[in-house]
């Protein structure tokens, strides 16, 4: 949004040309200014953040960061550092998998009397699986087994496409990888 100086002046004053030129001279670094403050404010939101901001979070956090790491997972581990949530229940622990991997891109079962969990993570969230796996190592107690595998494609998934639209693929990729 442009915010135009010779708006701000009275109305007296922008008919004349000397005050005309002089607002269009100072108009640029007025915009300068504004994309500057803009920036600043986008890198203090973690889902806009992209350099300093991140930086800047992970050091709050204390959160190690790999050079190999895109935004896009270093904002969700921010995130689901900032999601964690004392108690642990299984509605937080639901809300958590939720920021992370997105709704409907992870199933999750609680067997409490075997004292295990099991969490499946979509395949289109497959870079996050380790974000959930140490997640879930700090969220649940210690006394359950826990089990973080990959939703894996299922003939389910697959009747929807013919024959010839498979045989494109091999078999670890029809199983291990997200479809068109």
């Amino acid at each position: 949004m442009r915010r135009n100086l010779i708006d701000y002046a009275p109305p007296i004053l922008r008919e004349f040309e000397e005050y005309k030129a002089l607002m269009e001279a100072e108009q640029k670094q007025i915009d300068e200014i504004w994309s500057i403050a803009h920036a600043i404010l986008d890198e203090a939101l973690v889902d806009q953040a992209t350099g300093e901001g991140l930086k800047r979070w992970e050091k709050i956090l204390g959160i190690t960061c790999l050079d190999t790491d895109e935004v896009k997972v270093r904002r969700l581990r921010i995130q689901a550092k900032i999601l964690e949530d004392v108690p642990y229940t299984e509605p937080v622990l639901r809300n958590i998998l939720t920021g992370l991997c997105g709704e409907g891109n992870y199933s999750m079962d609680i067997k409490y009397y075997e004292y295990k969990v099991t969490i499946k993570v979509a395949l289109v969230s497959k870079k996050l699986k380790d974000e959930v796996v140490a997640m879930a190592e700090r969220v649940i107690p210690a006394n359950m087994i826990l089990d973080i595998d990959l939703m894996y494609n299922t003939y389910g998934i697959l009747r929807g496409y013919t024959h010839r639209q498979l045989r494109q693929f091999t078999h670890a990729q029809l199983r291990n990888e997200v479809l068109p």
